[in-house]
């Protein structure tokens, strides 16, 4: 089983209308477009697809257009993986309960952001989350968003639950990996390591990881498996060479802060019809559009940039959208409680 969450996993952006609705089209057109170019594994509701702004119903509305997408497709091996974050244990099981009712394959469960819990509170955290799900659990190890990190004790301590199979880690440590690995080694139980950075999705694959969650794949997911499929095959060279050819744009992706810039760059290959952000995030700066652009350009057959046709969608009245965001959202809550 855990050799399903092996290989390339791509961290779903989520589309939103320029007044900040969810873009269900946009949404299943890039969905389906991940679908046809061989992606098999899908992180939903991630930092990348800001799921601190989703809210319940809309984690349905997609979920849903996820299978059916996927039924459409007559492809049974997809694996939808729902990512569990919220700083309040109680809240992140309810996102979990959620999740395994809708059929999620696998949680992604990160560490409480804001309430920075020790390694004692973050194991009982964990060990919750995980006898919730009763379905595979991947640890998510990301201190730059969350100031928390799991210690390798803990990690180690946490392995030993049926249903926590593996971790993403964010770290860019090579130690903790090649230590983790190295730990895990003895053990009859498989814990799979997948990469939580672009940049260093070959480098943990060489010292003892299974894959990479994927940023870039949103808009290259053949190049982005073309790599992984090299790893898992052990020609780690043919890998590195493939993987320098798209250093550039996972460089490029840094220019602002996740998702920002992939969710312009799938705005300016065409996946998406609009880069639109939710606040507080908003869209890519007119002056770091270029860098994403000479990065595509480079690896993919783009039409030239229409600069007007981006500022139109990028640089709306964010008030007034954000009002009428804000008065949605008020009558779907109030329906809900009706």
């Amino acid at each position: 089983m855990h050799d399903l969450f092996k290989g390339l996993a791509t961290a779903l952006i989520t589309p939103f209308n320029l007044d900040g609705s969810i873009n269900i089209q946009d949404f299943c057109n890039l969905f389906d477009m991940q679908l046809q170019q061989g992606v098999s594994n899908f992180i939903l509701f991630g930092s990348t697809g800001e799921g601190l702004s989703i809210t319940s119903q809309e984690r349905n509305e997609i979920f849903h257009a996820a299978r059916q997408q996927q039924a459409k497709a007559g492809l049974t091996r997809v694996r939808l993986i729902v990512t569990a974050s919220h700083p309040s244990t109680n809240a992140t099981l309810q996102q979990v309960k959620q999740a395994v009712e809708l059929g999620a394959d696998a949680i992604l469960a990160t560490t409480p952001c804001y309430t920075k819990p020790t390694q004692q509170g973050l194991y009982e955290h964990f060990i919750a989350v995980a006898d919730e799900a009763k379905i595979p659990v991947i640890l998510y190890n990301n201190p730059g968003r969350t100031i928390t990190e799991i210690s390798l004790e803990n990690v180690m301590n946490l392995s030993k639950h049926n249903s926590i199979i593996g971790l993403k880690d964010s770290t860019n440590n090579l130690t903790r990996t090649i230590t983790l690995r190295g730990s895990l080694s003895a053990r009859e139980k498989e814990f799979i390591i997948l990469a939580g950075d672009d940049e260093n999705a070959v480098m943990i694959n060489l010292n003892g990881g299974n894959g990479c969650v994927s940023v870039a794949s949103n808009v290259i997911p053949t190049l982005c498996n073309k790599v992984q499929e090299l790893c898992a095959a052990g020609k780690f060279a043919d890998a590195a060479a493939e993987h320098a050819k798209l250093m550039p744009l996972y460089k490029a992706l840094q220019c602002d802060s996740n998702p920002v810039p992939i969710k312009y760059a799938a705005f300016r290959a065409g996946f998406i019809s609009s880069p639109m952000m939710r606040l507080p995030l908003v869209p890519l700066p007119e002056g770091r559009r270029p860098i994403i652009d000479h990065a595509l350009d480079a690896l993919l057959d783009l039409p030239p940039t229409n600069k007007n046709t981006v500022t139109e969608h990028s640089y709306i009245d964010r008030s007034s959208s954000f009002e009428m965001h804000r008065k949605r959202l008020l009558n779907q809550d109030k329906r809900e409680n009706d």
